[in-house]
Formats: structure tokens, sequence, C-alpha cells
């Protein structure tokens, strides 16, 4: 047993629900120890779980609410529920049912909550360094800005990420831009939105793309976006914009690296899919290189030695029809 907020509370904690829910059958993510589900003995889906610390997501038939959450309203004294309309997480969860079941995420009541950094009398062409009250406000602003992007806001991925590459020794030019990225996540209502398409229709559409030195000191801008697809649907699943692991040399090596982070994604995304489902998707994943295309598909010889490698991991999945670029 623990008292309530020693250090190893939150520890016993997760042992001892981790513990309960083992003996409910549960079955554990192998890339993600946060999430969990349950089966039906002929291997249809039960139920899923999202556990942080003491904030739990769960859906799942009625068996499973039966089930496996009622022993937990048992085991646990369970302070307040919610459905159908709730925050999670600092997440608006919202499902409508019509003719079919829509989910919309949203964080805009998050966003309008965030404050702009003072920057009164302060000019927006001003190089010089922030002291340090306005060095600490700006990685406050960025950092909220870091969680609302990688949660909801794939549509300001980018920008965040520069404000990011400044945090070390931000100007006052950079705060002003801080301020401007805050504003426009403010002014845009983005949200994801999620709807029903059977799994006969259901495959993996993915895109990256890479700017070459379009960073600090040389660092080349790469990202990707995964999203599941349907007849007309499109749905985005995951997403992310960072630097690339190593200085390139070339624009065609920052896109073989962005398709190469993509490739990861998308096995890792196939991998818990067919676990849950019992089936991996068809994954098709769209570079706009010509290059890389053109070395994927007919093997052409490159110079810089160190693409070899990623170029052959992007061939075999192309042949074994992994991801098909």
């Amino acid at each position: 047993k623990s008292v309530y907020g020693l250090g190893d509370a939150p520890r016993k904690w997760f042992e001892s629900l981790t513990a309960h829910l083992t003996t409910t059958g549960a079955q554990w993510s192998p890339t993600d120890l946060a999430f969990l589900w349950w089966k039906h003995k002929d291997g249809t889906l039960r139920g899923f779980m999202c556990l942080h610390v003491d904030d739990i997501l769960w859906a799942g038939d009625t068996t499973y609410d039966g089930g496996v959450v009622q022993s937990l309203r048992d085991k646990f004294p369970i302070g307040k529920e919610s459905a159908m309309e709730f925050e999670y997480l600092g997440l608006l969860v919202k499902a409508e049912w019509n003719d079919t079941m829509t989910i919309t995420v949203s964080q805009q009541h998050y966003v309008k909550s965030v404050k702009e950094i003072d920057v009164t009398g302060m000019k927006r062409q001003d190089v010089s360094l922030a002291n340090k009250e306005q060095h600490e406000a700006y990685m406050e602003l960025v950092g909220k800005l870091l969680w609302l992007t990688s949660q909801t806001r794939p549509d300001i991925a980018f920008l965040v990420m520069r404000l990011a590459q400044k945090s070390s020794k931000p100007t006052v030019s950079d705060l002003h831009n801080a301020n401007m990225v805050l504003k426009r996540a403010q002014r845009d209502d983005v949200y994801l939105r999620y709807v029903h398409v059977p799994m006969s229709k259901l495959w993996l559409l993915s895109y990256s793309d890479a700017a070459w030195a379009n960073l600090e000191n040389g660092k080349t801008g790469g990202g990707y976006i995964v999203g599941l697809a349907g007849d007309k649907e499109y749905k985005i699943v995951s997403w992310r914009c960072r630097a690339l692991k190593r200085v390139v040399r070339s624009t065609m090596a920052g896109e073989t690296m962005a398709l190469g982070d993509l490739l990861d994604e998308v096995e890792n995304v196939q991998y818990t899919l067919n676990l849950l489902f019992g089936r991996t998707l068809t994954a098709i994943s769209r570079t706009d290189s010509k290059s890389v295309f053109d070395h994927v598909h007919w093997g052409k010889q490159v110079n810089e030695k160190r693409l070899l490698v990623e170029l052959q991991a992007l061939r075999e999945a192309q042949k074994e029809k992994r991801m098909e670029v």
C-alpha cells in the first residue's frame, strides 16, 4: 500500500489498476502500455480502454460495460462518469448518433484560454535576445502550442515546430511570431471528425514531405500524415512535423528520410489495427519527390551512400506490399 501524495503513489496505483484489468482478460498493446483491449471468444473486438493515471477513457459493447467496466466500478471508487459528450485530458469529445456514429475531437476551448506574450512597446523587427522573463513566457507558450499540435491541430504543426527551434535563444521578433501563431490557432476552429466506415472499405492513405535546409543551422524540416480512407472519407489518425535527425545534403535526402519516418508510423498503425481487428489494411503513401519515387520503384543508383539503407528499406516495403509508394 502507498500513501497518497508520496513519490511511489502513482506507481502503486498503476500496478493495482493493471493487475485488476489483467484478471478481466485485458490484452495490452506492445507499443503503448496505456492502451488495452478486450475481445470476444470469436476474436471480435469487445471494448478498449486508454489510461492516463486515474483518468480512463473506454468504449465497447453492452457486455463490456456490464462486465469489465462494472468490475472497475465495484473495485475502485469512481468520482465522475460522462458519456457521449465530455472533456478528457483537455480534449472535448462529442459522439453523435444519426444514421451512423460520428465523433468529433476539439481543443478550441483550450486554445482560447491560452494567453499571449506581453510585447507592448516592442517592435516586430527587433532581433535582440529576449530577457529572462520573456524567455520563460516564450517557453510556456511554445509548450502549450506543442501540446495543441500533438493532439488536434496538425494544421499549425510546422509553424509551432519552427518556434520550438528557437527555444534556446528566442528574440523579440520570435515573441511576436509566437503570438501570431496563437492568434491563428484561436481564429480557426479546427477539429478532428470521425465517421463510421465498414472495415471492408477502409485503407491507409499517407503523405510525407520535406523542405531542404529550411530551419536553423541548415537543418531540414520533414513531416508526415497518416489517415484512414474510405470511399469518400479521409480521417487523420497520426501526424508529425519535426527537424530531421541529421543535416542532409540534398532535397532528395530530406524527402527520403521523411518517407522513411512515415514507413515506421504506417507499420505501427497497421500492426495495431491488425491486433484489434485481425486484418492488415492496404497502405498507400504519396511523396512529391520524383527522384525518390524512381529509386523506390526502379532502384536507380545514388551518389550519397548514407541514403542506401533508407532507400533499401523503402524498396523492401514496396516489394513486400507493406506500403505502396
